[in-house]
C-alpha cells in the first residue's frame, strides 16, 4: 500500500481518506486491489523490497524439501498468509500473475488448504475448506481479511 499510495502511508491519513469515502471497507478494498494489481504487474518491481516473482519463487522453494523427500514428507501442518497460499496454488495450477489474487480475495481466515505429496510432486486435495467452521453453525466466524 505504501508503494501505491504513499500518501497514506501513516495511518492518520488513511483512516480520513477512508472516512471520507461513503463506504470505507470498500474504498480500502478497491485501494488494496489496485495496489497488489501494481505489485503483482512486475512493472514496478524496483519499488518494492521484493518483487511479486520474488515473493512466489520464495513460497514455492519452501515447499521444495517436502517435495524431494525420498519417502515421502510426514503430515506437516503451515500456517500463513493467504498471500502464500496463493502463490503455491498458483504454481500447482499454472494460474496466470494477473489472476492470481482472485484466489485470495475468496480465503476465508482459518480455512484449510490441503497439498499432497508424493516424492517429486505436490498436488492440490482441497482448498480454502471452511468446514471446521460451518460446522459449528456461527456464520459470524466466517470472516475474511
Amino acid at each position: 500500500m505504501d508503494r501505491f499510495r504513499p500518501d497514506l502511508s501513516e495511518k492518520r491519513a488513511l483512516d480520513e481518506y477512508l472516512s471520507q469515502s461513503g463506504n470505507p471497507r470498500r474504498a480500502y478494498q478497491q485501494m488494496f486491489s489496485q495496489a497488489v494489481s501494481r505489485w503483482t504487474s512486475g512493472e514496478h518491481d524496483a519499488d518494492y523490497r521484493e518483487s511479486f516473482l520474488g515473493f512466489r519463487k520464495r513460497v514455492n522453494e519452501a515447499l521444495r524439501p517436502l517435495a524431494e523427500s525420498p519417502k515421502g514428507a510426514p503430515e506437516t501442518w503451515v500456517f500463513t498468509s493467504g498471500g502464500a497460499i496463493s502463490a503455491v496454488i498458483q504454481e500447482l495450477l499454472a494460474i496466470p500473475d494477473h489472476r492470481i489474487f482472485e484466489l485470495n480475495w475468496v480465503l476465508v481466515n482459518t480455512g484449510v488448504t490441503k497439498l499432497l505429496y508424493q516424492p517429486g510432486k505436490i498436488s492440490l486435495s482441497f482448498y480454502n475448506s471452511q468446514a471446521h467452521l460451518e460446522r459449528l453453525q456461527r456464520p459470524e466466524l466466517i470472516t475474511y481479511r
